[in-house]
């Protein structure tokens, strides 16, 4: 690892699946390792790296649930206080609709709209009749920074190709692993089940 301060990572990046810990370790540029030393209070384990001029610490949840997110995020903050933003970032499914197609595959980032800051947070309300979700409130919205940058890529869309889809390429065809892993599923894969539809606990062959 080159001779780096703590304080020169500013982005926070947290996963709650390992699955998720390796895929974002394959999008360094740098790979620093994980850091060595750290307050014996601070129960995290971090993976430290470069993502162009950006430093950036990676951690993991260990256990799902909003209790152990706080908990990653206050010992990050204290280890690392010189962070700027913290990302979320994990696999989510696909679902096709006529207004948004989104599919298995698909990077989608958050954005706020109307009176939505952006991500829906399920303890922030309730199903009503028809299962309509209603929401009691809202979570503030992104940090203007990152708020820039999403306007930075909307508008390079206008004007020029791209590059990302050919980053992404490079990173899941590294090795036979991250091909197997990461690579993109065939479209035959991709497939919607109505409601109703009961799904077997694994893919194993009865």
């Amino acid at each position: 690892m080159p001779t780096l301060s703590l304080d020169e990572f500013q982005i926070g990046w947290i996963c709650a699946l390992p699955v998720e810990v390796a895929a974002a370790k394959e999008m360094l540029d740098e790979n620093f390792g994980i850091l060595d030393e750290q307050d014996r209070n601070d129960t995290n384990s971090y993976i430290l790296g470069r993502i162009g001029r950006h430093y950036v610490v990676i951690a993991g949840l260990g256990l799902y649930g909003l209790t152990s997110a706080t908990v990653v995020v206050i010992h990050m903050m204290r280890t690392f206080q010189s962070l700027r933003v913290g990302l979320m970032v994990g696999i989510a499914g696909g679902i096709p609709s006529p207004n948004h197609d989104i599919r298995l595959g698909d990077i989608v980032v958050s954005y706020p709209e109307g009176t939505c800051g952006g991500v829906i947070q399920y303890d922030l309300g309730k199903i009503v009749q028809g299962g309509k979700f209603v929401r009691s409130r809202a979570l503030n919205g992104p940090p203007r920074v990152l708020l820039a940058a999403v306007e930075r890529m909307r508008e390079a869309l206008l004007t020029s190709s791209p590059t990302y889809p050919e980053y992404i390429q490079k990173a899941t065809q590294r090795t036979h692993r991250t091909k197997r892993t990461f690579a993109r599923p065939d479209v035959s894969t991709d497939r919607l089940f109505r409601v109703e539809h009961e799904h077997p606990d694994s893919n194993t062959p009865t």
